[in-house]
């Protein structure tokens, strides 16, 4: 059971919620996300803080603007991670997940039952993000809008953090979100009426015309005949 949460808050607080560069992974060596039982008593009551940082879009984007709604997901309690009230009827259980696709599942599948989230932030011309004073527990973010940005996978955000070397909690947390570019669908274009109908009238003296020199081809080859 301690591997598999191992497991579950690494991905939640490093796989997911990276874009996959190097340095990201660099960064959080030494840190378990994993929270032991009787460190987290001792920080019950605690708060922490939240800093998101937006990376660079397709070229013609801007990140100033891209809104976040969150809501809170899941509470700490006798060892594992308990999802609120509101998100119970999901059946989403965040102790069994293993792999960074299931993890994007369970966010997707919470976010139907998320509701109105009314935490909202927004970023500011840097694609930065501060959100300050949040009770501990598992976050779920969704990006609201996006537009003039990338495509924002909804994701979830554990706090506190575990460092296990230095057996300390961390309660600044820095985010950096997965994107993708939006694929722009190509408006097919509309047929005026007039085209239309020029183009059938055409037809339809191309086919006369075709049946009409059959018919003389007929006509002279029987007086010959």
């Amino acid at each position: 059971m301690f591997k598999t949460k191992e497991i579950v808050m690494l991905f939640l607080m490093i796989s997911f919620l990276t874009v996959g560069a190097w340095k990201n992974v660099e960064a959080a060596r030494g840190e378990s996300p994993f929270i032991p039982e009787e460190e987290y008593k001792k920080e019950l009551g605690k708060y922490g803080n939240i800093h998101i940082s937006l990376t660079d879009g397709k070229k013609g984007t801007k990140k100033e603007g891209v809104e976040f709604s969150y809501i809170k997901a899941a509470d700490w309690k006798d060892g594992s991670y308990e999802l609120t009230e509101q998100f119970e009827a999901s059946k989403v259980d965040l102790n069994q997940i293993e792999t960074a696709e299931q993890l994007e599942e369970a966010a997707q599948k919470l976010k139907t039952f998320s509701g109105k989230r009314s935490a909202k932030v927004r970023a500011d011309k840097n694609g930065e993000i501060e959100i300050k004073n949040l009770e501990t527990g598992v976050y779920l973010f969704v990006a609201e809008k996006t537009k003039e940005y990338d495509r924002i996978t909804p994701f979830l955000i554990a706090l506190p953090t575990w460092n296990a070397e230095n057996r300390e909690m961390s309660y600044e947390v820095e985010v950096i979100p997965k994107h993708i570019p939006i694929v722009e669908k190509q408006e097919a274009k509309p047929v005026e009426t007039g085209d239309a109908m020029q183009k059938t009238w055409y037809g339809i003296g191309l086919l006369s015309l075709g049946i009409v020199v059959i018919l003389c081809t007929q006509n002279i080859w029987k007086k010959q005949k």
